[in-house]
Parts: structure tokens; sequence; C-alpha cells
């Protein structure tokens, strides 16, 4: 088991614990949903519509910060942490005058967690490129609606890490998962085949699927 996670586990780890650990810690593969498939459409369709700049990510960016250039755009930019141990893809970079624009493209409603991965897009972003004012964005997949936006700030870098403190812990077995309550979530889970939780729910008749 590799102790890297990525930003997108902590979508799983928000969801449930227990899905973050069958997941993470015991290499369980989610079922393949709709949704997914759709998901993975609309992300390649709005790669191939980015406009390439002639300029690299890395040299067009202190231009397009002080305005020497116009918006710079890159999407799926590769961003990492050897001290977090987190690697990822961040769907979206804007950068303009004095500003750079983390956005992350979420299906539905907007949830706590979808914060919290463009957060930590925005961490990442700022080891590897430096310390940028950055606006977190996170935006319609299907509409291209913003659906949230604020600057990132110091309180949200410290939720973060709390957060994943507490999935590290679960990764080197110091701290136990703790299954979501909401027996909805267990009926839509992805790896619900393989959970015990779900199993014994089901027994009680708690869930009916």
């Amino acid at each position: 088991m590799t102790s890297w996670i990525s930003p997108s586990h902590i979508n799983l780890f928000e969801y449930c614990e227990y899905q973050f650990y069958l997941v993470k810690c015991l290499g369980m593969e989610p079922k393949k949903t709709s949704a997914l498939f759709q998901g993975e459409k609309v992300h390649e369709k709005l790669k191939d519509s980015t406009e390439a700049t002639g300029v690299s990510f890395r040299d067009g960016l202190p231009l397009a910060f002080s305005g020497k250039i116009s918006t710079l755009v890159d999407r799926e930019l590769s961003v990492y942490s050897r001290e977090l141990q987190m690697i990822g893809q961040i769907d979206e970079v804007q950068v303009d005058k004095g500003i750079v624009r983390i956005i992350e493209d979420k299906p539905g409603r907007l949830a706590h967690a979808h914060k919290l991965q463009v957060t930590a897009y925005a961490v990442l972003f700022r080891e590897m490129f430096g310390d940028y004012p950055i606006e977190l964005v996170v935006r319609d997949r299907d509409s291209g609606r913003i659906k949230w936006k604020k600057r990132l700030l110091k309180s949200d870098v410290a939720q973060l890490m709390r957060i994943i403190g507490k999935m590290k812990r679960i990764m080197e077995g110091k701290e136990i998962p703790r299954p979501t309550r909401n027996f909805n979530k267990c009926k839509k889970c992805g790896v619900n085949y393989a959970c015990e939780f779900f199993r014994k729910r089901k027994e009680m008749g708690l869930i009916r699927v």
C-alpha cells in the first residue's frame, strides 16, 4: 500500500471514512457508474477546448500574474507535494493579473468535500509554483456555473491539514475508520459490496436495496 494520496481521496473520506479505508487501504475498486463515465467525457471535452498559448504554464504564470500577457489557462495541471505525499491533477487553473484561480469541476450539489478538495489542490499548487494569492472555485461540471468561490485563507489550510492528518492515521493503522451513519450513502457507495457494515445493516433490515 502506497502512503501517497490524492485530493480526490478527500471525497471518499468525507463521504465515509470506511469507504476511504476500503479503497485506499484494502485496494477495493469502486463500481463504475454512468455518472463516472459522463464525467470522464465532459473532462475530455473541456481539455480539448483549452486554447494553446504558445508558452509553458510555468513560464507564463509570472507574466499573466503581472499583467504582461492576457489570462493564462491550463487544464489537468499535475501538482504534488513530497512533504504531504499527495499528488493530483487540477481541473483548471486561470491566471489573471494579481490572482490565480484553482477550479474544480463537480456535478450535482455543492458538498463540503468539494471545498476541501480544491483547497488541497491550491496547497499543492503553492508548493510547486510559489505563494501566489489564490481564489478557490467549485464550478458546475455540466453548466459551467460557479457554485462556490472564496480566497484561500490560512484557516482553510489548517482545516485541510487536520483532515489529511486523520486520513494518514487511518492508513497507518493508528486510528479506526468510522462508517457513515447515513444509510442512503451506504446504498450508493461504490464499494458496498466489500463493506461489512453494509452487509450487517442489510441483514438487520436497516437498508433495503
